[in-house]
């Protein structure tokens, strides 16, 4: 075994040297206890026979006598040992003959062990460092992750593989890039394409021996410029059967670019908050998915050095360095059998190999209740099935902040197993995949699996359909470098400024300085929420976000599309304001690589409802082809030529084109338009002449306001304010006349806030005269608070004012508050979906009353998240400068597109 291993680091965290330890634990023996659980009608064995053999392995494996640590030392470094041992709480004696001993820690040397018994364990996978320390071996591991999807390079040996790589080659284009690394010393590596690299095969210039690899052209890079390179610490506590687990809690990055070698070591925290949490949990079942076939692959490598018998009695820690390409798929940078890890991982492995947990009580019951104390395949099971699910309940109670990659309740996909077990006809944890998942499963479906809260909550991801499951990392955990319960000081003389600032995606821009007081934050387009940490220096500083009333350390905010800007305070605990901090999240829209070019062939994709927000279950969700490659022109000229639509809700879908319907972000997202299906909706066009001598009233919330800025800006070219009234606003535009009521007035207590008849009455009243006629068009609705019977009262009202041959228009409800941003109510998904059915209710009672009626529910909730800056994530509108003073202009397309509709309902 090389210099460096891990077990010596292990005692070089607190300078110890070994050649191997020898540890015992102190074995607690739980009492024999029969259980009273009635009999599975399918288990073989009676439950006191099945219960009294596990009880029986677990003391072979536990040891039921007390035993004692024995280590053999290199030298005389008995302090520093007794030091480590108290890391892990150990106890030891030295002793170097004593035989007595149940975990052995390999030194810089292999390890030199004897028969093994049920209970001791050893710290190295016998062939495990050699078949990883082979760049020919793990070369062959890496295409075989290629050629089963999981990862992006293809690795090719010489001389074994060469008719395979040219095989290969033959199929991939001449613009492809490959290295030619030569065996031995001193000789350097070539890059070529394709065509050089056949013209070097056929020249006879290749290297007898070596590795020829593909190489990414367009490897992810963090912010343009540093490529990423991510260390995960594996930890294997059995190869065969496999058990293993991820440490994604303490993995790290590493970022390089071409002008320095590298930047600093950054917890993997920062990878995720970059890509966003669609893109992260993709990214990380596709590791997860690569690591578990790659010790599943290493298991057929490693058959022939383990031990017929005992083979689960070995354990080790292997670390795994890995890149992304852009299309998020992992590429192997390294493998270290011996990695030096934090002593946090290192802590994690031995919770895991010294568990002296008695489980035996909770696998009789799962072994009789799920029906797998016998099987098609094994019946009973073997001793050594007892002993693996024995050890991998136990080590479930303390697999605290770690991925388990295997076993899982989900079963291995199929055509993994059919490639592993062709391979080698035989495959030990194949061969107990049955098994293994039922008892996983039982295990999986009970509330009450143990008191730790802290174990992995197995819940199936759907995500491209891979098995390995999320756990309980589907939300990053902060940096603990980031800790919010930092010590504070008392009496700093620091209390204008923030000890921190921290953000779970993105990356602040410019780094966190206290004195710097202004920050950028870039989002990917699925991020629409983000968690700010703020602390300040000194302890009796309040910090506040926004307009919240109350000091908070961490906040919640929705992120709209373009600039969100977030505030934050520093106030005395007098209330006076010390200083304040600005950061600007910034979340783009979906859109390809390339400009739209109108004289290419596209597909013409269609859109009823996101799979995120199926609102109609009867209907299918996501972007679907509507027609194959066409000229998008043409098929706008198409949809021109049909009638036009009688009504503001005819039933409809967004249509745009697309390089491939399966992939958004092929999609011109700007060109997008809500196409009814029988009918079309034109621009109006010189709405100054279809409104002229007429009042337009506007009732609702700012959903109805940001219509009405469209409305305004269609009249007159431009908008000449930047209104947020949230009371009675009035404007003239040439010969027409515009008014806006904001209702409701949420943020009051019920009793101050004012009713609907009393608002509805203000507006009418202050925009008198009014006719009653056409002349008087009459725009009421938003976001969710809209309910019939406010339709009721706006009729009465009407009638008693003789207003009752107005033109009323009803908007009925949209997409919002789906987004848990602090300060704002949040619906849950049966609520969501309750809303559909509200929106339809509505739409029927205003036609059935001769109201115009338009349908935004389907249009906002099928592109619910490109709602713009805003907490309700409701608003589909912003007004912002246009460039000239005193000049805006209102942005949405979506807005946009429902505001067309209303003006050609008033129009109409």
């Amino acid at each position: 075994m090389r210099r460096g291993s891990s077990m010596e680091v292990l005692l070089a965290v607190c300078g110890v040297s070994v050649v191997s330890v020898l540890v015992t634990y102190q074995w607690v023996a739980s009492p024999l206890s029969a259980p009273a659980h009635p009999q599975a009608p399918s288990a073989v064995f009676i439950p006191s026979h099945l219960h009294h053999i596990l009880h029986s392995l677990e003391s072979q494996q536990l040891g039921v006598e007390s035993k004692r640590m024995v280590a053999k030392m290199q030298g005389s470094y008995q302090s520093r040992a007794e030091l480590y041992a108290s890391l892990f709480d150990i106890n030891y004696h030295v002793n170097t003959t004593s035989q007595e001993w149940s975990l052995l820690l390999c030194g810089p040397h292999l390890c030199s062990f004897g028969r093994l018994s049920d209970g001791q364990k050893v710290s190295q996978i016998p062939g495990m460092s050699s078949l990883l320390s082979s760049k020919a071996a793990l070369c062959r591991l890496q295409r075989q992750l290629a050629e089963a999807a999981l990862g992006a390079l293809l690795c090719f040996s010489l001389p074994e593989d060469f008719e395979d790589l040219l095989n290969v080659a033959d199929s991939t284009d001449n613009q492809s890039i490959w290295t030619i690394e030569p065996s031995g010393p001193a000789r350097p590596v070539q890059t070529v394409n394709t065509y050089q690299l056949f013209e070097a095969a056929r020249l006879k210039k290749f290297p007898e021996r070596g590795i020829v690899k593909t190489v990414s052209k367009r490897y992810l890079l963090m912010n343009g410029q540093y490529a990423i390179h991510a260390h995960f610490a594996v930890l294997v506590t059995s190869m065969a059967p496999l058990r293993a687990y991820l440490d994604e809690r303490d993995a790290r990055i590493e970022l390089l670019s071409s002008t320095t070698q590298h930047q600093n070591s950054w917890n993997v925290q920062r990878l995720w908050s970059y890509l966003g949490p669609e893109k992260s949990v993709r990214v990380r079942n596709r590791i997860r998915n690569f690591v578990l076939f790659f010790l599943l692959k290493a298991e057929i490598a490693l058959s022939r050095y383990l031990p017929s018998s005992n083979r689960q009695n070995f354990f080790q820690l292997i670390s795994i360095q890995i890149s992304l390409d852009e299309e998020l798929s992992p590429i192997i940078e390294s493998v270290e059998p011996d990695p030096r890890v934090e002593r946090r991982t290192l802590s994690k492995l031995f919770r895991l190999v010294t568990s002296a947990d008695s489980v035996h009580d909770e696998l009789t019951r799962a072994l009789l209740y799920s029906g797998a104390g016998c099987d098609s395949q094994k019946c009973p099971p073997s001793k050594e099935d007892f002993l693996y699910l024995l050890s991998t309940r136990r080590e479930t109670l303390h697999a605290v902040d770690l991925v388990r990659l295997y076993p899982q309740p989900l079963p291995l996909p199929q055509k993994w197993v059919d490639k592993l077990v062709n391979e080698t006809g035989k495959h030990v944890t194949i061969a107990g995949e049955s098994l293994y998942s039922t008892v996983e499963k039982y295990f999986a479906s009970k509330t009450d699996l143990t008191d730790n809260n802290n174990l992995p909550q197995y819940k199936n991801s759907n995500l491209e359909s891979l098995h390995v499951l999320p756990g309980r990392y589907l939300e990053p955990s902060k940096d603990e470098s980031l800790d919010m319960n930092l010590d504070c000081s008392s009496n700093s003389e620091n209390t204008m400024y923030l000890r921190y600032l921290s953000v779970d995606r993105g990356m602040l821009q410019p780094l966190f300085d206290p004195e710097v007081r202004q920050y950028e934050i870039k989002v990917a387009y699925n991020t629409t929420l983000v968690q700010v940490r703020a602390a300040p220096v000194d302890c009796n500083v309040l910090v506040f976000f926004d307009d919240q009333n109350q000091p908070t350390k961490l906040y919640k905010s929705s992120v709209g599309l373009g600039e969100n800007k977030l505030v934050i305070r520093l106030l005395s605990s007098k209330q006076q304001q010390l200083n304040t901090y600005w950061v600007t999240i910034i979340r783009h829209p979906e859109k390809p690589d390339s400009p739209f070019n109108p004289d290419n062939e596209h597909q013409v994709c269609s859109l009823k409802q996101d799979c995120k927000f199926k609102f109609s279950p009867s209907e299918q969700c996501g972007l679907h082809v509507e027609t194959g490659r066409l000229n998008w022109p043409l098929t706008v000229d198409r949809f021109s030529k049909l009638a036009i639509c009688s009504s503001g809700d005819s039933a409809g879908r967004w249509v745009l084109p697309c390089r491939d319907c399966r992939n958004r972000t092929s999609c011109w997202w700007e060109q997008a338009r809500w196409q009814p299906f029988e009918c079309q909706h034109p621009k109006v066009q010189l709405p100054q002449k279809c409104l002229e001598n007429k009042k337009v009233l506007f009732m609702g919330d700012s959903t109805v306001r940001g219509m009405m800025h469209h409305v305004l800006e269609r009249l007159n070219g431009s908008l000449g304010v930047k209104d947020k009234s949230h009371g009675l606003s009035h404007f003239k535009v040439a010969n027409t006349a515009l008014a806006f009521a904001y209702y409701p007035q949420f943020w009051l207590r019920p009793p101050h806030r004012p009713i609907f008849a009393k608002t509805l009455y203000q507006l009418l009243l202050s925009s008198q005269p009014l006719s009653n006629s056409s002349d008087t068009i009459l725009v009421v609705g938003g976001v969710h608070w809209l309910a019939t019977n406010h339709l009721h009262t706006l009729i009465k009202i009407l009638k008693r004012e003789g207003l009752e041959g107005a033109k009323i228009v009803v908007k009925t409800l949209g997409s919002g508050f789906h987004i848990p941003a602090d300060g704002v109510h949040l619906l849950s998904t049966r609520q969501q979906e309750k809303l559909v059915l509200h929106s339809q209710g509505l739409a029927a009672f205003g036609k059935h009353f001769n109201m115009e009626v338009v349908e935004t529910f389907n249009i906002t909730a099928a592109r619910f998240r490109d709602f713009l800056p805003g907490k309700c994530a409701c608003h589909f509108h912003n007004v912002n400068a246009s460039g000239r003073e005193g000049v805006f202009h209102v942005e949405g397309a979506v807005n946009a597109i429902y505001s067309e509709i209303l003006l050609a309902r008033m129009c109409s």
